[in-house]
C-alpha cells in the first residue's frame, strides 16, 4: 500500500526532502553499503531496494503539543540517524506527524496514520523520540506498543531513551521507568506553572481567556510576556457593557 505525502498526518514535502538527506548522511558515516539507492526512486523501489539490502524499514511518529514548541524536525533527525545506524531505512512516505496536539488526544491523524502503517506491513519498525509522544499518560503508550508492536511481532525503539522491544528482558521495566521519571517531571512542571500564574493574577495581569464584557489593556512599562508580546490587564469593554 502506497502513502501519499499529501495524506493528513504525513510529512510535509520540505520535511520529507531533509528526512532522506538526513538518512544518506547518517547512513554513509555507518558504513551502509548505498550502491543503487536512489533517494529520487518510487517508493516502491526504494522499499525493494531496502529489503534486497538487508535493511528493516521503519516508520516514525512524532508528535508536539503546543504552537510554541514546532520541534517535528529535531524528533524525527534524531530517529532517523538511530535508524541508519542500526540497519534501518526510514522513506519519508512513512513519517508520520502531530503537530499543536496534546499527548491526551486518541483520535490523532498522525497517530492513526502511524498504526494503518504498522498493520498493512508496510514498516516492520516503530520509531519515535520519547515514548511520551505517544501518548502523555505512560500506560496508554505501553498499551499501544505491546498490542499494535510486541504482540505484532513488530519492533518499537525509543531513539533517545535506549528502549527496544528486541531487548525482551528489559523494554517493559525501562518504558515503565521512563514513565514514573516523566509523570513526576509533568507533576513538578504544573506545580511552577500553577505558582508563576497564582503571581501574575496577584498582580492584577491577565494570565489566559477574558470573560465577556472585558478587553486587554496595555500596560507599555510592564515587562513582556514570555512570548515577547506586550503585558495586558483586564478591564471592562465600555461597547459591550452597555
Amino acid at each position: 500500500m502506497f502513502f501519499r505525502l499529501c495524506d493528513a498526518g504525513a510529512a510535509h514535502l520540505e520535511l520529507a526532502k531533509k528526512a532522506h538527506g538526513w538518512w544518506h548522511s547518517a547512513a554513509i558515516k555507518s558504513n551502509v553499503k548505498l550502491e543503487g539507492f536512489d533517494p529520487d526512486a518510487a517508493y516502491g523501489d526504494r522499499i525493494a531496494w531496502a529489503l534486497q539490502a538487508q535493511l528493516s524499514v521503519a516508520t516514525i511518529y512524532s508528535r508536539f503539543s503546543t504552537k510554541l514548541q514546532h520541534s517535528t524536525d529535531d524528533q524525527v533527525r534524531e530517529c532517523i540517524e538511530w535508524a541508519a545506524k542500526n540497519g534501518i531505512y526510514v522513506p519519508p512516505e512513512l513519517i508520520c506527524i502531530d503537530e499543536a496536539v496534546k499527548g491526551k488526544s486518541v483520535r490523532r491523524d498522525g497517530l492513526e496514520r502511524m498504526k494503518q502503517i504498522l498493520r498493512s506491513g508496510n514498516a516492520s519498525v516503530l520509531l519515535v523520540f520519547k515514548v511520551s509522544r505517544l501518548f502523555r499518560q505512560a500506560f496508554k503508550g505501553f498499551q499501544l506498543i505491546q498490542e499494535e508492536v510486541v504482540e505484532q511481532n513488530l519492533r518499537a525503539v525509543s531513539a533517545t531513551q535506549g528502549i527496544d522491544t528486541n531487548d525482551t528482558k528489559t523494554w517493559k521495566l525501562q518504558m515503565q521507568m521512563h514513565g514514573i521519571i516523566d509523570d513526576v517531571l509533568i507533576d513538578g512542571i504544573a506545580d511552577h506553572v500553577r505558582a508563576g500564574l497564582t503571581g501574575l493574577h496577584q498582580k492584577g495581569w491577565t494570565t489566559g481567556a477574558i470573560g465577556v464584557g472585558f478587553r486587554r489593556k496595555q500596560l507599555p512599562d510592564a515587562p513582556v510576556t514570555n512570548r515577547g508580546l506586550p503585558r495586558t490587564v483586564p478591564e471592562v469593554d465600555p461597547e459591550v457593557a452597555e
